[in-house]
């Protein structure tokens, strides 16, 4: 297995409504990037568009970094990511995998 470091994790979440009734237009995907940045690991928000969830019928808006930062759907991500990452056993290797750089 190679390095953390050699290929860092996007997390692509959709986030909004999928309660009955809910469609894909009430839905916006948004992707963060899982990388060391200075001396410790973080999320980093990225730009959707090209990520392969983009193209999903599932999804209504496929959000630039710049749409989403300082906006309330920010923390949002940030949250489920983080919540992802610490509940996720399939993910332990990544709590870790920063010491090793």
């Amino acid at each position: 297995m190679g390095r953390a470091s050699d290929h860092w994790p996007n997390f692509d979440l959709v986030i909004g409504r999928w309660a009955e009734g809910a469609s894909a237009a009430d839905r916006s995907l948004v992707s963060l990037e899982y990388r060391l940045l200075e001396t410790s690991p973080a999320f980093r928000l990225i730009d959707a568009a090209g990520r392969p969830p983009a193209e999903s019928e599932l999804v209504g808006q496929v959000l630039r970094r710049s749409e989403v930062v300082g906006q309330p759907i920010a923390q949002n991500a940030l949250a489920i990511a983080d919540a992802v990452l610490a509940q996720d056993g399939r993910l332990a290797e990544l709590l870790g995998s920063w010491r090793m750089v």
